[in-house]
């Protein structure tokens, strides 16, 4: 069933290339909108279509909305894809799109901004009985994992009610993710919702075997997601290494060309470029991310150590040895970690 005509994707990078490759397997056809410096980046040329919005800064391409708008009445588009960052989240965006009647796939401009002034979410999420926490210092960027090994099924049992009961209280729809924090005494806290689809939302899909992205149309189109689709429990265990174009220490972006870009064989790979490509200074220093999946968190934490061995870039800084050293850290592979532990392990 082809859920829309033609989705235009506002975004850039491996995100793009995610939701192309879904789209064509849906048999939907794609409008990939791109700045003067991602001419040549591989999302450009996997579109069926592809629209110049404007030069390499951003408030002048990717965040200029009203050229993303153009650029979909152009082209036909009867749908917008948001991706992640840039106009995910801006619900002015969401509302223009509506009033050109164009399907905005993601939630409610109304959603948009409860959820994203983060005073009057928590003031929400409280109000729906659920714990909250002023903020919290410090992450785990580089890396993420399904399910948390923090969590026994109870604790994830009741934190997963919890999330459930805190978008039904604001009507949420389509795909969106609430974030918690957990102290060392098991109890977990809201800190923020994100509604669009998470940089990390492969780790779901790993264990759960479920195409969020094909969700996300579907629900954008009103089309109901059979029960029988929703899995009763995850399986397994997967892990989500970011790969960074930057220096693994000091964290500072490292643009400039890729001379060697050799991939691991035995890992999925959700990156934005492929070698000889050019790491431009304009954006985010992701380059890719590589994603394992295993019957056990050890088995997913060995076939990471594989692909990062087999994983080789070169020609720019990268945080591939970082990612190394969090794999192979004993109180890693212990699950034993907090949002301090990259600060701890670059301090060791």
């Amino acid at each position: 069933m082809r859920y829309f005509k033609k989705v235009l994707i506002a975004n850039r990078g491996e995100i793009a290339r995610r939701i192309i490759r879904t789209c064509k397997r849906l048999s939907i056809s794609t409008v990939a909108v791109y700045s003067e410096a991602d001419a040549a980046a591989l999302f450009v040329k996997e579109a069926g279509e592809a629209v110049l919005i404007g030069p390499a800064p951003v408030k002048k391409s990717y965040l200029d909305l009203e050229a993303i708008i153009q650029a979909a009445k152009q082209t036909g588009a009867d749908a917008i894809h948001p991706g992640y960052g840039f106009l995910a989240e801006n619900a002015s965006f969401a509302e223009r799109c509506t009033e050109e009647g164009i399907t905005f796939i993601g939630p409610s401009a109304s959603i948009i901004r409860l959820m994203g002034d983060k005073i009057a979410a928590r003031k929400q999420m409280k109000a729906a009985g659920i714990q909250i926490v002023p903020g919290v210092d410090g992450a785990l960027r580089s890396l993420e994992e399904a399910p948390s090994p923090f969590l026994d099924s109870k604790a994830r049992e009741a934190l997963c009610a919890a999330a459930v009961k805190g978008a039904e209280s604001i009507g949420y729809t389509n795909v969106g993710t609430m974030e918690f924090i957990v102290d060392e005494h098991g109890q977990y806290y809201f800190l923020e919702m994100n509604t669009r689809i998470q940089v990390e939302h492969p780790v779901t899909e790993e264990i759960s075997g479920v195409d969020l992205v094909e969700w996300q149309l579907k629900i954008a189109a009103n089309v109901p997601i059979d029960r029988d689709e929703i899995p009763a429990i995850p399986s397994g265990h997967a892990i989500e290494c970011r790969v960074y174009a930057e220096d693994p220490r000091t964290f500072m972006p490292s643009p400039g060309k890729i001379d060697t870009l050799i991939a691991p064989e035995e890992a999925r790979l959700e990156f934005a470029v492929t070698q000889g490509d050019q790491v431009t200074p304009f954006y985010d220093p992701m380059i890719g991310k590589m994603i394992t999946h295993g019957a056990s968190r050890a088995e997913a934490i060995e076939k990471m150590q594989q692909a990062l061995q087999q994983c080789t870039v070169s020609g720019i800084k990268n945080n591939l040895p970082l990612l190394a050293s969090i794999m192979d850290d004993l109180a890693f592979q212990a699950g034993n970690y907090n949002t301090k532990f990259v600060e701890t392990l670059l301090k060791g």
